[in-house]
């Protein structure tokens, strides 16, 4: 045990790949990939033995196109991964490659890899070890996707990660109606977003505000980052 948590934000291009190592220096959650191969030799050269969560952010391509060859590349190489996190989202209007990476999903979990959905409303811990805790704080609930009216990146998976007193976090692509969504429901319950360290939501891309809705300057106010990180491909 190392007692240091790293959060990795890897060189994939236009899209996210995130490593983030537990205390113990050999447990890891992945969060998103589009590029196996980086995503596999950054866990093998770092000696990350176990994979705790594999997670899709959101269905949009350059976060997921990776994601099955890489865990099927882990467990041929003896690095088994226990979870699988995504959100089953609008069957109509997911695009045809996420529709076929959920199939690839039942899969895995035929397999004996746990398939879910971490809502903030039933698994809002997914991850809490040697006091580094990894909290899903949206989406909330089934309804947060509802109202994402078939736009996958108002239903990304956002995840906040708090260790040593510094707190990072990891919003996926959400835009700005999720934002609202999600600041209502903290406001309501008393939460804070502040962050030491922020993922620019979709790749830093701007997005309006509204009567329902947040600007990407106001996100940014909100959370008061100390630091910011941008991926994309160029």
């Amino acid at each position: 045990m190392n007692d240091r948590v790293t959060v990795s934000f890897l060189e994939v291009g236009h899209g996210d790949s995130i490593v983030i190592v537990y205390p113990d220096s050999k447990t890891a959650t992945v969060i998103d990939t589009p590029n196996s191969r980086t995503t596999f030799d950054y866990i093998v050269n770092h000696g990350i033995r176990y994979i705790d969560w594999a997670i899709v952010s959101h269905g949009d391509i350059d976060h997921f196109r990776g994601i099955i060859s890489l865990i099927k590349n882990l467990r041929n190489f003896g690095i088994p991964v226990a979870n699988i996190g995504y959100i089953l989202g609008d069957k109509k209007n997911s695009e045809k490659s996420y529709r076929k990476l959920r199939r690839e999903f039942v899969k895995f979990a035929d397999n004996g890899i746990l398939t879910l959905s971490p809502f903030a409303s039933l698994l809002p811990i997914i991850a809490n070890l040697d006091g580094m805790v990894i909290q899903c704080i949206y989406p909330i609930q089934n309804a947060d996707i509802d109202s994402a009216d078939g736009e996958a990146n108002n239903w990304s998976i956002v995840l906040m990660l708090e260790y040593a007193g510094l707190r990072v976090l990891l919003p996926g692509d959400l835009e700005g109606s999720g934002w609202f969504r999600l600041t209502q429901f903290y406001a309501i319950n008393g939460y804070s977003l502040k962050a030491d360290v922020l993922k620019l939501p979709h790749h830093g891309s701007w997005f309006d505000g509204g009567k329902e809705a947040l600007a990407l300057n106001e996100v940014i106010s909100k959370v008061s980052a100390t630091v910011t990180i941008i991926s994309l491909g160029y």
